[in-house]
């Protein structure tokens, strides 16, 4: 069984993906990437709701830093395992009808822009059902 939300919510994270890709180009590309961070998903929530936690980058560990942690985790640990440190930034909510309610590290004009993009894809998505 998968992660249930509603369409809405849905879309307007797709969208929230599609702009942190268009502006925060990344050669090694992470589905929940931000500028300075990334978030996770939370538990399901019983109205079609999308909530998780942002997380927030402390700083970029060396190359050096990264093979000496992986040197102290044994076990043939490999130095590209080994992420940068992070914090809680806070939580995200989507709300069951697309709109953003909080997600830190995102500037007004792009949750805006998400809530649009995702309102017109359900638009033309579903405008033969309305």
């Amino acid at each position: 069984m998968g992660y249930s939300y509603t369409v809405k919510a849905g879309l307007v994270m797709d969208a929230v993906q599609a702009i942190m890709d268009r502006d925060n180009p990344q050669p090694n590309r992470c589905q929940n990437k931000l500028p300075n961070g990334f978030w996770e998903y939370g538990r399901e929530q019983p109205d079609g709701a999308i909530t998780g936690t942002v997380w927030k980058t402390v700083r970029v560990l060396t190359d050096a830093e990264r093979a000496e942690a992986a040197a102290k985790m044994g076990g043939g640990a490999k130095p590209d395992w080994i992420g940068d440190p992070v914090v809680k930034a806070g939580s995200f909510k989507v709300s069951k009808d697309g709109k953003i309610v909080r997600f830190p590290q995102l500037t007004k004009a792009q949750k805006a822009e998400a809530e649009k993009m995702g309102a017109a894809q359900f638009a033309e998505r579903y405008a033969r059902f309305a």
